[in-house]
């Protein structure tokens, strides 16, 4: 059985509700996802739990699924200004 880097799962949640609060939420708990983010990345490293695969994992399922939601949020506001010239 293949092991999940240990990374991934907290990167999926950081990922979601970073961009729920982005959306929906308030920009106050979006900065406080992202400060435990940050505190949970600084403590795999220093504990030496972070492996560069792990770093890549992350990275890629970070940035591959933001671009999708990109290019989503950027047809829906195309649709957007289209509606409001009308």
């Amino acid at each position: 059985m293949r092991r999940c880097p240990p990374l991934v799962k907290p990167s999926q949640r950081y990922k979601h509700m970073f961009e729920v609060n982005q959306k929906y939420g308030s920009f106050y708990l979006q900065s406080k996802v992202y400060r435990a983010w940050e505190a949970l990345d600084k403590q795999y490293t220093d504990e030496g739990l972070k492996t560069p695969e792990d770093e890549a994992s992350v990275q890629r399922l970070l940035h591959e699924e933001g671009k999708q939601e990109d290019s989503a949020g950027s047809s829906a506001s195309q649709q957007q200004q289209q509606q409001q010239q009308q």
